[in-house]
């Protein structure tokens, strides 16, 4: 006969049934807990990489003019989408619309230039173009990155971050806005960014 402390020490785990059924439980448990808070973390994801996007361009932009000492709308004569692919070509010296003579340094490589459009195109919610123009207001001159299609969801998540929480028409004020599209929360659908970038005089 087995001496009782070895008895007891041979006795202890779980059996494979009650093991199956704590992993099920921690499944349930994990299930719930990804339908409840994933979706809200998915979105401000979202919104915190437009905004990096966005802080991007405008470093971008700033280090063309200190690299050429010029304003990127400057080489192109304010062609928006032209504008905005000095920043993405190195090439751009070859196109006939450009200065020639320039090759230009690839500011932003994760903004390749579309065959089939000539645009830059951006990777939020199903994609859209990306152009830069300029824009007075209060007596500066602007840089204006302009984003069609960006989801409703993801516009307000980068506003927060970049003009912070703003009450009333946020939508038409401070350094993000839309082009007059109502982006309010339960409101699905895509909106053009537009954001007020560098100054340029």
């Amino acid at each position: 006969m087995k001496p009782l402390k070895q008895t007891l020490r041979s006795q202890v785990g779980y059996t494979i049934d009650q093991t199956i059924l704590i992993v099920a439980v921690i499944a349930i448990l994990v299930t719930m807990i990804i339908g409840s808070v994933g979706w809200d973390l998915l979105t401000r994801a979202g919104g915190t990489k437009l905004q990096s996007h966005l802080v991007q361009f405008e470093n971008a932009a700033g280090s063309f003019f200190s690299q050429y000492g010029l304003w990127p709308q400057d080489i192109t004569g304010n062609d928006s989408v032209r504008s905005f692919n000095v920043l993405t070509r190195v090439d751009a010296a070859t196109d006939p619309n450009f200065t020639p003579g320039t090759e230009f340094r690839n500011y932003l490589p994760a903004y390749p230039v579309s065959a089939a459009t000539e645009a830059a195109e951006h990777p939020f919610g199903s994609g859209g173009e990306v152009t830069l123009n300029t824009e007075t207001e209060l007596g500066q001159t602007f840089i204006v990155f302009e984003l069609s299609n960006i989801p409703a969801d993801e516009y307000r998540r980068a506003e927060e971050g970049i003009d912070g929480n703003v009450n009333g028409n946020y939508w038409d004020s401070g350094r993000l806005r839309t082009n007059g599209e109502n982006p309010e929360p339960g409101n699905d659908r895509l909106v053009t960014l537009r954001y007020f970038a560098n100054v340029t005089n």
